[in-house]
């Protein structure tokens, strides 16, 4: 059985409700290249959408959906970088987030000279503590665990699970889905929404549970998740 984690506050899960479904001298930046080519089959095993995040030591952040026919080319400040990517291999319907989950964590040096850092993804490394608290295998497969979240009208004496017994309680939302969004945050300052973004599918409001397989994060890995619900279909 999948593990079940509470998400009532990640520090990553942000909440929305809608009304609809060689070093040159003074540089200091690195052309940032991921190596596309290099994933093998990327096309067929990230049907169902692939992310890449990096964090670097001084406090820089990205995320970025990676589409396999472009080359993925950043301009990154130079520091000691951490780079991290999953790719859902996809269900056959053309959703996101669905089928067998690979992953990969990469280190790089950033000093002005061009990098390019080649992923090798697979099942065996989405274990790794970054992607997620915890882990659930079924039949030798590493699953991320279900979501499991609570809709309150408002917190008060919150007992840590579920919406406080002085709340009103109940769901006013009737369809919910959840969010992957590419962003940018330099070390200095705020978080920059980008366009691109993985979507689930819409999913009717249908107990606590979503069975989404994302990469809840240790709280180093910087996934930008929302989840987003909507008051009409």
């Amino acid at each position: 059985m999948k593990n079940l984690l509470s998400s009532i506050f990640l520090s990553t899960l942000l909440i929305s409700f809608l009304s609809g479904c060689s070093k040159a001298p003074g540089k200091t930046e690195t052309k940032f290249t991921i190596g596309i080519s290099a994933i093998v089959d990327i096309n067929i095993i990230s049907a169902g959408g692939a992310m890449l995040w990096g964090r670097s030591d001084q406090g820089d952040m990205f995320g970025s959906v990676i589409n396999p026919a472009t080359p993925l080319d950043l301009n990154l400040p130079n520091a000691n970088w951490t780079f991290w990517t999953v790719a859902w291999h996809g269900d056959g319907s053309g959703a996101k987030f669905s089928g067998l989950i690979r992953c990969s964590k990469n280190n790089a040096i950033l000093n002005g000279a061009a990098v390019e850092v080649n992923i090798s993804l697979n099942n065996a490394n989405c274990a790794i503590p970054d992607f997620s608290p915890s882990i659930a295998v079924n039949a030798g497969i590493n699953t991320f665990p279900d979501i499991s979240h609570y809709e309150c009208n408002r917190l008060t004496n919150h007992n840590g699970i579920g919406c406080g017994i002085d709340s009103s309680g109940g769901t006013k939302s009737v369809t919910k889905r959840l969010v992957l969004q590419s962003f940018i945050k330099p070390r200095n300052g705020g978080v920059k929404v980008l366009g691109e973004k993985l979507i689930s599918n819409c999913y009717p409001v249908d107990g606590y549970f979503i069975k989404e397989q994302l990469p809840l994060s240790n709280g180093f890995l910087p996934a930008l998740t929302f989840l987003e619900s909507f008051y009409s279909s």
